[in-house]
């Protein structure tokens, strides 16, 4: 049997052919792949995790912490007969539909036994790691079986599981789309049952199972591989024979009713997603999470060639300067290989449609607009055609980097593996592949120490706070690791905060506080804010750690509170039982807020013209810094950065003109733009005042606001822009005559004419 299927892997490609010889996936050196896989994984991404698999994790950033807390969410939710599809344990007290956020619970299921016996930090290191293997070996098990070549699938098993894609996603944590190994996979069956090497009711089965498993996983690749599915037909049915066509066509009922079957297990996670959740585009705009021209030649620093300083230069500049979403870097090698194979097989059907494939993706990742070292250059027609889909509105044209790569490894297996490879060519360019696209050679780079406080991670918290109350944790959301505290107490408290951005976004609009948890921003009447917020959403306790107790305590003591530090926090039991007086109406509250907030940038900026301030220089960092608005009413932390290690954790600098909550810039026509995030209702009132001065009115921005026009219900919230000449400027601040309280206090240093114009 082995010498039938080596002799079958010498044989050359048998693409669609009618007979071809399946060699099994589960023979020895199928196993020796996966062992090499891991090994590499293990070599490249965890040895920096040897002796510290619990307090150390793969990944930096917010969305590790919520991959470890859905792996503990699911398996907690089954077995204490929760609804898993809605949780109230963050964002209480309305709750949560996970149905539209990123979650994992397929893996979570599977790996609960794991998880309950060695916690969600070791478990999520060991998925981390084996995703990577999994995605280079199912790779290799479909490269193998189209190419009967063993040495070459093996390149192409690393081309696609090691690619810079996966590599990017490793770098956050993205377990959602490092879990993709079952788009290889199904493929693979896919070929197998189109020859005839697989009985129809063993790939339904099997297909179903995969379709389920990647649903659960990602839905947004479950999306992008149905639509790219259906692409690949369209694109190969004209040149398909005419005994293909037949056999597609059987094929397509078979996975038809694969779908059918996949909807039907998934029915309650979809009621939930159609019904009970809520529609929206998706809250990253596809212009920042689309791929540069240059990306496919210039890596990020994931990549260890992309550790150069030339090259880092260029990688800032890409739209989002995420190194998460820059992961369509191919390499000069590996273009070079799909040119000589786009050569060597261009007049066969299977070698056009993988190029043409390949050419389809690469277009798509690109977006709506091209981008070239970070500038945009021209609109592009196919993404904006497809965005108009259900669904597929929410996908992000970078993500699907991932097929190209796969395709990429098939043409890679296929040309190195063609039975006339012979010389030193292909050698050298296997090297050089491997080579340009090592990942980052730092045990350090990929790792991070967990930031576990001893009140936390020795169940101290429990001498505490009763279960099921609610506790607000500074740092906030992304800032913290607070639903890995979560997760580790098993859900034995709740949190008014979580990972969502929708939801995020709403409270911040609902909430100006929430602003300040997140960064540091300008907020009036902040003590009756903060008392508002912990109002209404019930919280009992405030924990906050002693990295962050300084920024927050003069705040926190006009609660009439004292803290109590206890095992690297700073405890706030609010004690809900008594009565607080701190409700106030939410109108009320955002009116106030909005009013007061925008007249006090408005007097900022006619005060800096007074003094001798340039419009064309003005922004709203000079008006902070010249104290024409009053430092003590910022709040929050600094912005920190999250790509790990490029910046040591450093502050990043925020724009000059957006800051603080605040606009402030130049603008056309010797005027001056005045904005911020507001709630129409609440700045409905201060609209109708200033409509008679401002020049212009944008609401939301950039829609002009018409006179008499009411924006609709679905952009209540939104980006208030106002223009003023110097005259309109005077003229709105004398209206509006900003509170003494937002004037710089007695004690501040006042700007000089000349301080200004530098």
């Amino acid at each position: 049997m082995t010498r039938r299927r080596l002799s079958a892997e010498s044989a050359g490609p048998p693409v669609l052919d009618s007979s071809p010889t399946h060699v099994s996936p589960w023979d020895a050196r199928s196993l020796f792949a996966f062992t090499l896989y891991l090994a590499l994984s293990w070599a490249f991404f965890g040895r920096a995790l040897f002796g510290h698999f619990s307090d150390s994790h793969i990944g930096a950033g917010p969305d590790t912490a919520l991959m470890m807390w859905s792996l503990v969410w699911w398996p907690h939710a089954i077995a204490n007969h929760l609804n898993p599809f809605l949780t109230h344990v963050m964002w209480a007290p309305s709750g949560l539909n996970l149905t539209w956020q990123t979650h994992i619970p397929f893996a979570a299921a599977i790996a609960s036994p794991l998880t309950l016996t060695v916690g969600p930090v070791a478990t999520y290191n060991v998925l981390c790691l084996l995703s990577i293997t999994l995605d280079a070996w199912c790779g290799f098990v479909l490269c193998r079986y189209l190419s009967r070549s063993y040495w070459p699938s093996l390149l192409g098993g690393y081309i696609f599981g090691f690619s810079a894609f996966f590599l990017g996603h490793l770098t956050f944590g993205h377990l959602h789309m490092l879990l993709a190994f079952p788009v290889p996979l199904i493929v693979y069956f896919t070929a197998l049952r189109l020859n005839d090497e697989m009985s129809g009711a063993r790939f339904l089965a099997l297909i179903t199972l995969l379709l389920v498993a990647q649903f659960l996983e990602s839905l947004e690749v479950f999306a992008s591989m149905t639509m790219l599915g259906a692409i690949v037909l369209v694109l190969g049915w004209p040149a398909a024979a005419k005994e293909t066509k037949r056999r597609l066509l059987k094929l397509l009922k078979l996975i038809a009713f694969g779908y059918g079957l996949t909807c039907i297990i998934v029915s309650p996670y979809l009621y939930y997603f159609f019904v009970v959740g809520f529609t929206s585009k998706s809250m990253f705009p596809a212009t920042l999470m689309s791929a540069d021209l240059l990306n496919f030649i210039v890596p990020s620093p994931t990549n260890d060639l992309g550790r150069l300083a030339f090259l880092v230069s260029i990688w800032k500049t890409f739209p989002g300067q995420s190194i998460a979403e820059s992961g369509s870097y191919i390499g000069p090698p590996l273009i070079l290989v799909a040119l000589l194979y786009a050569r060597s097989h261009w007049r066969e059907p299977f070698g056009r449609l993988l190029v043409t494939f390949l050419l389809v993706v690469c277009v798509l990742s690109l977006g709506p607009v091209l981008y070239v070292w970070g500038r945009p250059t021209m609109s592009l027609l196919p993404w904006w055609l497809l965005e108009r889909l259900p669904v597929i509105t929410n996908l992000l044209p970078v993500r699907l980097s991932m097929y190209a790569f796969l395709s990429l490894a098939i043409m890679a297996a296929l040309w190195f593996g063609a039975p006339d490879a012979k010389g030193w060519l292909r050698p050298a360019l296997a090297g050089m592949v491997v080579l340009f696209t090592l990942p980052n050679g730092s045990g350090a780079f990929w790792t991070r120490v967990v930031n576990n406080p001893p009140f936390f991670g020795s169940k101290i918290y429990r001498n505490y706070f009763s279960k099921g109350e609610c506790v607000l944790i500074l740092p906030y959301e992304d800032n913290a690791d607070d639903m890995l505290w979560q997760a580790q107490a098993k859900m034995y408290f709740v949190m008014p905060q979580g990972l969502a951005p929708a939801v995020q976004q709403y409270e911040r609009r609902r909430w100006p506080i929430v602003n300040a948890f997140l960064r540091r921003s300008y907020i009036p009447e902040t003590p009756e804010q903060l008392k508002a917020f912990l109002a209404a959403h019930h919280v009992d306790a405030v924990v906050i750690t002693d990295r962050q107790i300084d920024i927050w305590r003069s705040l926190f003591s006009t609660l009439g509170v004292l803290p109590i530090r206890v095992a690297g926090i700073w405890l706030y039991n609010l004690h809900p039982d008594e009565e607080h007086g701190w409700d106030r109406g939410l109108l009320e509250m955002r009116a106030r807020f909005d009013k007061e907030r925008f007249s006090a940038l408005i007097s900022a900026a006619n005060e800096y013209v007074l003094k001798g301030g340039s419009l064309a220089s003005i922004s709203t960092a000079k008006v902070v810094d010249f104290k024409l608005i009053s430092p003590s009413l910022l709040f929050g932390p600094a912005v920190v950065s999250f790509e790990p290690t490029l910046s040591g954790n450093s502050v990043s600098n925020t724009e000059p003109w957006l800051a603080y909550g605040l606009w402030l810039s130049p603008w056309p026509g010797d005027r001056v733009s005045v904005g911020e995030f507001a709630w129409y209702p609440a700045v409905a009132p201060l609209i109708a005042r200033l409509r008679g001065i401002a020049s212009e009115i944008y609401f939301p921005y950039p829609s002009r606001l018409a006179a008499n026009a009411t924006p609709p219900e679905s952009q209540a919230d939104g980006f208030l822009l106002m223009t003023f000449t110097r005259d309109q400027l005077a003229r709105a601040a004398e209206l509006l005559e900003a509170p003494a309280a937002q004037k710089p206090s007695a004690g501040a240093t006042s700007a000089t004419p000349a301080t200004l114009k530098n």
